[in-house]
Parts: C-alpha cells; structure tokens; sequence
C-alpha cells in the first residue's frame, strides 16, 4: 500500500476533465518521474470500456460478462483505465462496492406505500445493480428478474417517441439517467396532475429537486448548497414539507400530502 501523499508527490497532476453526468467519466492527467504524461480515466464501466483498444473481441465480451455479473449480484461498480503519451487507453479493471441501504428503510417504505404514496427509483446506476437494491428493500420480489416493461434507460428517455409518457408513468425504476433526465421525469408526471416528491442527495438531484411539489433532503447536502438551490425549494409554493431526516419520512408531515406521485 503506498501513501496518497507519495503517489501525489511522485505523479503530480498536470490537468483533468471533471465528471460530467453525461458523459460518465473523469479523467485526471499526471506527470511521471520519467517525465512523460499519464492519463488516467474513470467513470461508468461501459463508457470506460468502450474507450478503451483491447486485445481481441474475446477480451472486451469477457469484460462486458463480468460487468453484467457484478450488476446482477447488486455491487455498484467504476472501471478504470490509463494510456501514457497519448497512446490508446488500456482497460484497468473494475473495483466493485457496495451501498447497503440503512436500517429500517423497508418498513419505511412500507408504510409510504400503505399511505398511498407510488414510488419509482431514479438512478444513474445499472438496471442490475438498482434491481438488485429494490429487492433488498421490498420494492420488488426477491429473486424476480429484471422486467424491462417497468424499466426505462437514460438512453430511453433521450430517444423519445411515442409512448414514453405512458412508459414514464408505468415504470418504477429508471437507470444510467442524467440530471436533465430527472428533472424531465418530474416534470413529465407534474403534467399528468401527479404531485410528485423528490428525494435526493446529491448535486446531481438538484435540477428536480428544485422543481419538485415535495422535496426530501438532508440539510447539509450538496444539493442543499448551490447558488440558490435551497431558495427555489422554499419558493415552490406546493412545498410544504421539507424534511432533513430521509429515514423517518413517511411519519413526517410530507405524508399527510397523501401523494408523491399518487396514482389518481
């Protein structure tokens, strides 16, 4: 294990791209004690992967099985890869994580959903890896397979076409979404005469945040902390219940709205 402070030290930072949710990557670029650049990218496994000159197409079929293996047993998952001089990145491999949900999440959401409240899931996770996470917490059945009719992708969702409002009302889990696809799906539901909740916490859930009737967060969220993020909130004039304390929500004041997105 070598110290964060001597690799710094040893592969100083030339310059970087920052992660963009659109395009599911960060690269950083460093300088190596022989005096020649290192790039080094990471980001969503199959973005990375596709970046990447492999070997063969037995080599990246066998990558792709390991991703998709990993979604389904729910780990959450960043790839990474290098090139060095402006040569063709190399694939690096996967480093797999898991995010178990706390404590009494399911009865939580039990008890939103005796109350009336439709739940969906917005991610920018795999379908596997979020399916996987549903089922841990009661929103599907253990052991179901992935239903691609309650399923929609970001790439779905940019595509267009008939019948995405319909889907957008049927699905329950949206996957590889970007912050402009989580706000469309707000919005899409608000025209239908749903009022819908917004819970998140992170900088790329403030746009629906923001235009949510019910909003859910914790106060110190980065989310909470743009220009004007926390204002907007305030000012939606159907957010009424604002509450800090994700875990304890449906005994909050939101659920007497009777409805983040209720079926009507």
């Amino acid at each position: 294990k070598i110290p964060k402070r001597r690799l710094k030290k040893k592969y100083p930072r030339i310059t970087g791209e920052a992660f963009d949710p659109k395009k599911k990557i960060i690269i950083t670029v460093h300088k190596t004690p022989s005096d020649k650049t290192l790039s080094i990218m990471s980001g969503a496994p199959e973005v990375v992967l596709d970046k990447c000159k492999v070997q063969s197409l037995k080599e990246k079929v066998g990558w792709e099985g390991k991703i998709k293996e990993a979604g389904d047993m729910g780990y959450r998952m960043v790839a990474f890869a290098n090139k060095s001089d402006g040569k063709d990145y190399r694939f690096l491999g996967l480093m797999l994580f898991v995010d178990p949900a706390r404590e009494g999440v399911e009865e939580s959401l039990k008890e939103a959903m005796n109350r009336g409240i439709y739940l969906k899931v917005i991610t920018g996770d795999y379908i596997e890896t979020a399916w996987v996470a549903m089922q841990g917490v009661g929103l599907v059945k253990k052991g179901t397979p992935v239903d691609n009719d309650l399923v929609m992708t970001g790439d779905e969702l940019a595509a267009g076409g008939e019948g995405v409002k319909e889907k957008i009302h049927k699905s329950i889990l949206f996957a590889r979404t970007t912050p402009e696809q989580k706000l469309a799906i707000v919005e899409a539901l608000q025209k239908s005469g749903e009022i819908v909740g917004m819970m998140g916490d992170g900088v790329n859930d403030a746009p629906a945040l923001k235009k949510a009737d019910i909003v859910l967060w914790e106060w110190e969220d980065p989310a909470c902390t743009q220009p004007g993020g926390g204002n907007a909130v305030k000012r939606s004039p159907v957010s009424r219940a604002i509450v800090s304390d994700k875990s304890a929500w449906p005994d909050a004041p939101v659920t007497d709205c009777l409805g983040i997105s209720t079926r009507h």
